[in-house]
């Protein structure tokens, strides 16, 4: 425990003390005060509970988000904390659903209880697509509205076992049982045609677990659940993911997701591709411009088809470089 909270919180410190920590009335900032209003607002002092929490609602959410990003390793308690005192602030609950030690029972409450703004910050969630039960109780979300509830699928939701290692052929829809020899209906569809049938459950699944041709027929599904599942696939490989950030039609989501993927940003081509996409973030296409040669940099300098800060950026780049040689 840090030295600050145990000054405020320990046994043989006044009452008068802790009631001030806990109306944030002491030098205390940051993790510190957030840890020190923890610990008092689950002490047996009711007045001090009570003044705890009331600064756990007040306290400025830039000082809260602030900490939340500054501190990855948060006490995964003090982040149910923050969501039971903070649960209508977007930008914090965001903050926390992104956290490296977010507890598993506040994506879960999440997905049972979150009002309708906050819903669409799940997709933003690794665990929302390596889980796809999860699905299931935002199913049973009472605040979802009519579209939200059909984009979500009405049908039951498959598990997925995270572990399965099986060949593609056995991740393939089980074919409707036929004569020994007498090939199925389904086995007569081509994949694409089959993908025209299937529920978004289903679809999802195959997404997760499916060969490659399943993920080129799903990384193009208009759906972001489907698409956003078939690039987490754990079989992707980067020219697949290439292939995407090449594409100008794909989504932000999928380019978001490629900017995250560590080992992917790492290859120069996919970086390259990322620069002059049309929906990756600015701050992201300007540090990847690290890649590009001196022949990129004058082609994207003359380029219409990116924003005029790329642009700039890229003309500054060579004039830098002419200035050098």
């Amino acid at each position: 425990m840090p030295q600050g909270v145990a000054r405020v919180v320990a046994g043989s410190v006044s009452r008068q003390v802790r009631l001030q920590a806990a109306r944030a009335e002491l030098d205390l900032h940051g993790r510190d005060l957030l840890l020190a209003l923890l610990l008092l607002w689950q002490g047996n002092d009711p007045e001090v509970k009570v003044e705890a929490g009331k600064t756990l609602r007040h306290l400025p959410e830039d000082e809260i988000l602030a900490a939340i990003v500054a501190e990855p390793a948060l006490h995964p308690r003090l982040l149910l904390l923050l969501a039971r005192f903070r649960w209508r602030s977007v930008a914090i609950l965001d903050a926390l659903l992104t956290h490296t030690q977010l507890p598993p029972a506040l994506l879960e409450a999440v997905c049972l209880q979150a009002p309708q703004e906050i819903i669409a910050l799940l997709e933003k969630h690794e665990l929302f697509f390596t889980y796809p039960e999860l699905i299931e109780k935002v199913l049973e979300n009472p605040s979802l509205d009519d579209a939200q509830r059909k984009r979500y699928s009405e049908s039951e939701i498959p598990k997925i076992d995270a572990n399965d290692d099986n060949d593609a052929a056995d991740n393939e829809p089980t074919p409707v049982t036929a004569s020994e020899g007498e090939p199925t209906e389904d086995e007569k569809l081509s994949k694409y045609q089959q993908a025209l049938t299937m529920k978004i459950a289903e679809k999802i699944k195959m997404a997760l677990t499916g060969d490659k041709e399943w993920r080129a027929i799903f990384l193009k599904d208009s759906n972001k659940l489907v698409c956003s599942a078939a690039i987490k696939n754990p079989r992707i490989t980067d020219s697949e993911v290439l292939a995407v950030a090449r594409l100008k039609t794909s989504n932000e989501e999928l380019i978001r997701l490629i900017t995250m993927g560590k080992d992917w940003v790492k290859n120069p081509e996919i970086k390259k591709a990322l620069v002059v996409h049309p929906r990756t973030p600015l701050p992201k296409a300007l540090k990847y411009m690290d890649v590009l040669t001196l022949k990129d940099l004058k082609q994207l300098a003359k380029s219409k088809g990116v924003s005029q800060a790329l642009v700039n950026a890229a003309r500054k780049k060579v004039a830098d470089i002419a200035r050098k040689m």
